[in-house]
């Protein structure tokens, strides 16, 4: 797993399985689901968080395939350093 995870402290960046990725606080995605509600109303933030989440899986399940064949584990751990569930 740590050899997905790649810290460049000279430059400041985190890249996992060799693409950028962006450290926030599990917390501001309260904030924005709250300023959503405020400008958009419930109904439509709703639908963009559902599409939102659709998105990121559509896009981590076709980086756990290589030439058409699936490859299950690496998906799994790729998900889970994301943050995006828990084992």
């Amino acid at each position: 797993m740590t050899n997905l995870l790649n810290l460049k402290n000279d430059e400041g960046e985190i890249h996992l399985n060799d693409e950028r990725m962006i450290l926030t606080s599990s917390s501001i995605f309260g904030t924005l689901r709250k300023d959503l509600i405020e400008n958009i109303g419930f109904e439509r933030m709703k639908s963009f968080l559902i599409r939102y989440g659709w998105n990121i899986g559509v896009n981590d399940a076709k980086k756990g395939f290589v030439n058409g064949k699936g490859n299950t584990e690496a998906r799994s751990n790729l998900t889970y350093a994301a943050g995006l569930y828990k084992s």
